[in-house]
């Protein structure tokens, strides 16, 4: 396989957006509105950030999202609300994306770093996991935070997700917060993880 890592267009979002559905559910909101909202979530992540497409044989495979960026997509995600505006679903999912928010800034000071950047998102499609490519994003996201001047990453995901691959890297947990969120008890955890070159 042939892969390439370049910096996110807004060509990609819509496959992004599909990536994201796949992995996390979206359709628990609503089967009508699942793909929007997850676009929706992509919005929000990408705004105010720096985000980097992984290319895989010519199609988007994968996304890596850290915060400091210049990225706006305020615009999109407004449009995106008014479109679904007066929907249940859309109030859930912004209620559940600042719930998860609020539990990473409950553990920010637990950290007790200052050298730390968000890394808002990593996903890989189910089709091309387990070839390195999340690894791949990660190195680009650390090349990145050290340009910047950052020592490394704090970032929640829940215990639901491929957390193998966090300890992979050496991410050390930081705390816990049990929460209800798209519509069922979760465990969320909050890591830290050096940069990979530090």
């Amino acid at each position: 396989m042939e892969y390439l890592i370049r910096p996110v267009i807004p060509d990609d979002y819509d496959r992004l957006a599909h990536i994201i559905n796949d992995e996390w559910k979206f359709y628990l909101y609503s089967k009508e509105y699942a793909h929007r909202l997850s676009k929706l979530y992509l919005m929000h992540v990408l705004n105010g950030s720096i985000a980097y497409s992984l290319i895989v044989d010519g199609d988007v495979e994968g996304v890596v999202i850290i915060d400091g960026g210049d990225l706006d997509t305020s615009l999109e995600f407004q449009e995106l609300s008014d479109e679904m505006d007066g929907i249940q679903a859309l109030d859930q999912c912004i209620e559940d994306m600042e719930c998860l928010e609020g539990v990473l800034h409950e553990f920010e000071s637990t950290a007790g770093r200052k050298d730390l950047i968000e890394l808002k998102l990593v996903i890989i499609s189910k089709d091309v996991k387990g070839n390195g490519f999340g690894r791949s994003l990660m190195e680009k996201a650390s090349i990145t935070s050290l340009q910047k001047g950052y020592g490394g990453f704090i970032f929640y995901t829940d215990s639901y997700c491929n957390i193998g691959f966090y300890d992979h890297l050496n991410a050390e947990i930081i705390g816990h917060k049990d929460i209800f969120c798209m519509g069922e008890d979760t465990r969320v955890l909050v890591y830290v993880m050096d940069n990979l070159f530090g």
